[in-house]
């Protein structure tokens, strides 16, 4: 049975090109929250409550917060 909601997943994939990379955004970002660093946009309160870096690190990808670049 397919879902009536989109997969968080190929939406956030929209903003990355590969699952990989997408993989290592989110966990550097997360990581960088867990060392305290501030979260950039106003998250799910139940994400700040449970310290779901992991999600909150999406969630600001998802609102375009978050930018990358390649090193050559």
């Amino acid at each position: 049975m397919k879902s009536k909601y989109p997969d968080p997943m190929d939406i956030l994939i929209q903003k990355v090109p590969n699952k990989y990379l997408l993989t290592c955004i989110v966990f550097l970002r997360a990581k960088e929250l867990y060392g305290g660093d501030p979260l950039l946009v106003d998250a799910d309160k139940r994400l700040v409550k449970e310290k779901d870096y992991i999600g909150m690190a999406e969630e600001e990808l998802y609102e375009g917060k978050i930018e990358y670049e390649f090193e050559e």
